[in-house]
C-alpha cells in the first residue's frame, strides 16, 4: 500500500473505484489506518480527489484531514498544497446530499441563479462569458418592474442595477410579485442547501466533473430546472438517470444543433433554443458611439503589433464571487462598445453578446467547424434575430407563470405549449 500510495495513488485508487468500489475505498481505509510516514501530500490529494470524486464524502474528510496534517508538517511541501487544501476545505465539510433549506415563510417563489463554483480548483469557471451568460438570463426576471426582490443584499443590489439599465421598450409594468433569489453552483448543486421548490433556468454547459469521476448532474433534488440554452456534446453526461431527468423536465432548449441531435438520439424532447447571450441587449441601453478614431480590440484572438488585447479567462475569475464577475462582465462589454469601433473574437460567449448590443464583431474561432457552434456561427441577421425574440418570448411566458407562483404541473404545461412548434421543427 505504501508503493502504489507514493508512487501511484490516483492511478490504483480510481481504477479501484471503477472495478472494485467497495475493494477500492477498504484500501484507502487501510492506508488511512497504516499511514506510512513516506506518503507525501500530493499523494494524499490525488486519493482524496478520487474518494471525493466517487462520492464517499464521510471518507474523503477522513483523507482530507491527513492531507492538512501533511501540508502543515511537509518540509519543504508541496507548493500547490494551500491552495487545494483551502479551496476544498468548505466542499469536503458540506453534505453531499441535496440538503433542503428552510422556503421563504411567505411562501413566495424562490429562483436560483447559476454561478460557476466547483470542489475542483482549477475547474471553477475562469471564464467571464459564462457570467455574461447568466446576466443575459437575469434580464428576463428584472425585465419585470413590479417584482420585489428578496435574499443576500449583494445579489439583490446586483439585480437592482441590472433592472437600472432595463431599456425602456423591454420593461414591463403589469405584474406585481415577491420573489427570493439564491445562488447555485451549476456543476455541484448538491453540496448547497437548497429550498423545497425552487426553480433554475438551465444555461449553458453541463460537463464539468467532479475531479473526472462523475458529474453533479441530475442537479440537487429540489430544483425544478427549466433547460434552455444547453449545451453537451458527450454521452458521459447523459446516464440512464440524466436521459429520464431531462425528459420529466424537458423540452429542452439547445443552445445549438449538435445538442439537440444528441439528445433528439436518445428520445428526449428538444429543440433548438439558440444562446441567452443574444438577448442581453436589454440591458444596454442607447449609448454615445465610439470615437471615430477608437482602436480595433482583440479578444482571444491573434492581434496585429501594437493592437489592443483582452483575455475572457483568468485565475482571478474563479477567486471572485458571482456578483463581483458579474459586474466586472457588464464593465467589459460597456468597455468594448464605448472605446473600440469593432471587436475580433475567438470567444462566442464575447462575438454573441456583441452582436446583439450592436458593436460590430468579427468571429475568429480557432476551430470553425467546432461543435458548439452548430447554428450559432455565421448566421445572418434575419437568423440572430430569431433567436433572439424566440428566446424572450418564451422567457416571457414561463418566467411570467413562476412569478405568480402557479404550481409546478401549470409551469412546466406553460413551458411545453410555449416550445411545441420549436420542439415539431426539430424532429422533422
Amino acid at each position: 500500500a505504501a508503493t502504489w500510495a507514493r508512487l501511484a495513488p490516483a492511478e490504483h485508487v480510481r481504477s479501484g473505484l471503477s472495478l472494485d468500489p467497495d475493494e477500492a475505498l477498504l484500501a484507502v481505509e487501510r492506508l488511512l489506518d497504516e499511514h506510512p510516514p513516506d506518503v507525501p501530500a500530493e499523494s494524499w490529494y490525488e486519493i482524496l480527489a478520487a474518494v471525493f470524486g466517487h462520492g464517499d464524502q464521510v471518507l474523503a474528510r477522513r483523507v482530507f484531514a491527513v492531507f492538512d496534517h501533511h501540508v502543515e508538517r511537509e518540509v519543504p511541501g508541496w507548493s500547490d498544497g494551500p491552495l487545494h487544501r483551502d479551496w476544498l476545505r468548505p466542499w469536503v465539510a458540506a453534505d453531499a446530499d441535496s440538503p433542503s433549506a428552510p422556503g421563504p415563510a411567505d411562501g413566495r417563489p424562490v429562483l436560483a441563479i447559476l454561478d460557476y463554483g466547483h470542489p475542483g480548483a482549477m475547474r471553477a469557471s475562469a471564464n467571464i462569458g459564462d457570467h455574461i451568460q447568466s446576466i443575459a438570463g437575469l434580464t428576463h426576471v428584472i425585465r419585470h418592474q413590479g417584482v420585489h426582490l428578496h435574499g443576500d443584499s449583494e445579489l439583490v443590489d446586483l439585480l437592482g442595477t441590472l433592472r437600472g439599465r432595463v431599456r425602456p421598450e423591454f420593461r414591463r409594468d403589469d405584474l406585481q410579485a415577491d420573489l427570493e433569489v439564491i445562488p447555485v453552483h451549476r456543476d455541484a448543486s448538491m453540496y448547497q442547501p437548497i429550498p423545497e421548490g425552487t426553480w433554475v433556468l438551465c444555461l449553458g454547459w453541463y460537463m464539468h466533473a467532479l475531479f473526472t469521476m462523475r458529474h453533479g448532474f441530475p442537479l440537487h433534488r429540489n430544483l425544478r430546472p427549466i433547460f434552455v440554452s444547453f449545451h453537451c456534446n458527450k454521452r458521459d453526461l447523459l446516464t440512464p438517470t440524466a436521459v429520464e431527468y431531462l425528459r420529466r423536465y424537458g423540452p429542452v432548449g439547445c443552445r445549438d444543433w449538435t445538442t439537440v441531435h444528441l439528445l433528439a438520439s436518445m428520445d428526449i424532447p428538444a429543440f433548438f433554443s439558440g444562446c441567452v447571450t443574444t438577448t442581453i441587449d436589454a440591458v444596454f441601453p442607447d449609448a454615445p458611439a465610439p470615437a471615430p478614431d477608437a482602436p480595433v480590440a482583440y479578444v482571444d484572438a491573434p492581434a496585429p503589433p501594437g493592437g489592443v488585447t483582452y483575455r475572457h479567462s483568468s485565475q482571478k475569475v474563479r477567486q471572485r464571487s458571482f456578483v463581483a464577475n458579474a459586474k466586472a462582465a457588464l464593465d467589459r462589454l460597456d468597455t468594448y462598445r464605448r472605446d473600440h469601433s469593432r471587436v475580433v473574437t475567438s470567444r462566442l460567449h464575447c462575438h454573441l453578446p456583441l452582436r446583439s448590443i450592436g458593436v460590430p464583431t468579427e468571429f475568429v474561432p480557432a476551430n470553425p467547424a467546432d461543435v458548439r457552434f452548430a447554428g450559432l456561427a455565421g448566421i445572418s441577421d434575419d437568423a440572430f434575430e430569431a433567436i433572439r425574440s424566440g428566446l424572450t418570448e418564451k422567457f416571457e411566458r414561463v418566467v411570467r407563470a413562476i412569478l405568480a407562483g402557479a404550481p409546478e404541473d401549470e409551469v412546466y404545461a406553460t413551458w411545453r405549449e410555449a416550445t411545441a412548434d420549436d420542439v415539431a421543427a426539430a424532429a422533422r
